[in-house]
C-alpha cells in the first residue's frame, strides 16, 4: 500500500525560540529531518500541517523541494486530509517528534494502526501518556480513511493526539524503542520542544563516526576518519553545505591539471591528496543530514575521471621529459586498469558482495605516488601503482569466481 507522511508543525517551542518544527538539528530545521526520514522510509509525498509559515520553515520546505522531495503545505486539518488518499497509509509525526532511522523504518513497515512507544521514565515524562506503563514517542502509522473521518469531526482538538487515542481504541500494535535493537544500544527517540532538547539530540546523533563514508578503499577507512571524526560533528551544527565541500574538492582536482601542464608535478599531487579528505568530509556531512547523494555521487565519478586524466597527463609530460614511450604506456595501462577496477567494484555493489578495503581505488593510487614524488621517481611510481591496481583487479575477479562456484555448488 502507498505510504504518505503527515508532519504536525503547529506548536511553539517551550523556550520561546519559535516553532518547535524549526529548532535546529544537525544544523537544519527539525521538520527537514522528519521529512527526509519519511522519504527514506518510502513516503511518496509529505504533508506539513502548519498554522503559519515563518522564514525558517519556508526555507526548510524550499530545501526539501530542491532535494526532490514532494512536500505539500496544509493550513488546516481538513486541508491536510484532502492531500491524503483514503487508501494510503500515513506515517504520522507529532510536533517535535525525532527518531533515528531504524525506528522510522520499523513503524513504516508495520501493519496500521501502529504506535512507537516508550516505557514510563524520567526521560519520557513529557510524552503523550497511553496508560500507566507506556507513553507515545510521537511516531505512528495510521490509514488515510481514519485521518479523513477524524478531520470531519475534529473541531478544535489536537490532531496527532486524537489520532493516537483512536488508534489505541482500535487496538493498535505498540512498537517499543528497544524491540529488535542491538544489545547495548537503543535507537534514539525524543520529543524536541526546546533548544536544549535539540542540543541533546545533536550530542547523541553527532557522535564522531567510526569511519568516513567517502569511498571504498583503505584511505577512506584508515586515513580520512582522522579528520572526519573531528570535523563532521563540528560542521553539522553550522551552515556549511555538504555540496560546497564536494565542489571544493572537485575544484582542487581540476586545478591539478594545469599544474601538471606547467610541470608542477608535486603541487598537482598535493592538490589531489588534499581534495580526497575534503570530499570524504562532504559525504559524511551529507550522510548526517540525510541529504540525497545522487548529485554528489556524480561529483565522485567526475573526480575519479579527473584523476585518470591527470595520470595520462603525467605520462605525457614524462614522455616529453625524456621518459620515452614506456612512461606513456604505463600511464595508459594504469588508467585502463583503474576503469576496470571501478566497474568491478560497481558490479560487486550491485551483487551486494563486500570487497576488502585493501584493493586499489583512485585515492589509494594517489597516496601510493607520494613516496615516488618525494624521491622524484615518477615513472617507478606509475609502475608500482600499475602492479598494485592489477593485483587488486585480479583479487576482485577471483572473488567473483569463488562466488560463482559457491552458487553453482548450491544448485
Amino acid at each position: 500500500m502507498a505510504l504518505a507522511a503527515l508532519i504536525s508543525a503547529t506548536k511553539e517551542a517551550e523556550d520561546g525560540s519559535g516553532l518547535a518544527a524549526t529548532l535546529p538539528v544537525a544544523g537544519r530545521a527539525l521538520i527537514e529531518r522528519q521529512a527526509r526520514l519519511a522519504a527514506r522510509a518510502g513516503a511518496r509525498h509529505i504533508v506539513l500541517l502548519v498554522e503559519r509559515l515563518p522564514a525558517a520553515l519556508t526555507a526548510a520546505v524550499d530545501r526539501l523541494r530542491r532535494g526532490g522531495i514532494r512536500v505539500e503545505v496544509a493550513r488546516s486539518v481538513a486541508d491536510a486530509a484532502d492531500h491524503i488518499h483514503p487508501e494510503e497509509h500515513v506515517l504520522l509525526f507529532a510536533d517535535g517528534a525525532m527518531a533515528e532511522e531504524p525506528l522510522v523504518l520499523r513503524v513504516a513497515a508495520a501493519q496500521a494502526p501502529a504506535l512507537l512507544v516508550g516505557e514510563e521514565s524520567a526521560e519520557t515524562r513529557h510524552w503523550e501518556r497511553l496508560d500507566a506503563a507506556q507513553r507515545w514517542a510521537g511516531l505512528a502509522l495510521i490509514d488515510g480513511n481514519t485521518l479523513r473521518h477524524t478531520a470531519v469531526r475534529l473541531g478544535e482538538w489536537d490532531l496527532p493526539a486524537t489520532l493516537v487515542r483512536q488508534a489505541v481504541s482500535a487496538g493498535a500494535r505498540r512498537l517499543g524503542l528497544a524491540d529488535g535493537a542491538d544489545t547495548g544500544r537503543v535507537p534514539l527517540a525524543m520529543i524536541v520542544l526546546a533548544q536544549s532538547d535539540a542540543e541533546a539530540v545533536d550530542a547523541r546523533m553527532l557522535a564522531p563516526p567510526k569511519q568516513a563514508t567517502g569511498g571504498a578503499g583503505w584511505p577512506s577507512h584508515y586515513l580520512f576518519p582522522l579528520l572526519s571524526r573531528a570535523l563532521v560533528p563540528w560542521l553539522a551544527v553550522r551552515s556549511v553545505e555538504p555540496m560546497a565541500l564536494r565542489l571544493l574538492a572537485l575544484l582542487l582536482d581540476i586545478a591539478a591539471l594545469p599544474a601538471l601542464v606547467f610541470d608542477w608535478w608535486k603541487t598537482a599531487l598535493a592538490l589531489v591528496i588534499v581534495a580526497a579528505p575534503i570530499e570524504a568530509i562532504g559525504v559524511g556531512l551529507a550522510t548526517v543530514r540525510l541529504q540525497s547523494a545522487a548529485v554528489g555521487d556524480r561529483i565522485g565519478v567526475v573526480r575519479q575521471t579527473l584523476l585518470a586524466v591527470a595520470i595520462l597527463l603525467l605520462g605525457w609530460r614524462l614522455f616529453h621529459a625524456g621518459g620515452g614511450w614506456g612512461s606513456l604506456l604505463l600511464a595508459g595501462v594504469l588508467v585502463a586498469t583503474m576503469i576496470a577496477l571501478a566497474l568491478a567494484r560497481r558490479i560487486a555493489t550491485n551483487l551486494d558482495t563486500p570487497v576488502a578495503v585493501w584493493p586499489a581505488d583512485a585515492d589509494a593510487i594517489a597516496w601510493l605516488l607520494v613516496p615516488a614524488a618525494a624521491a622524484d621517481f615518477w615513472a617507478t611510481g606509475l609502475g608500482i601503482a600499475l602492479a598494485y591496481a592489477y593485483v587488486s583487479l585480479f583479487a576482485i575477479e577471483a572473488m567473483f569466481a569463488r562466488r560463482d562456484e559457491t552458487s553453482l555448488g548450491r544448485v
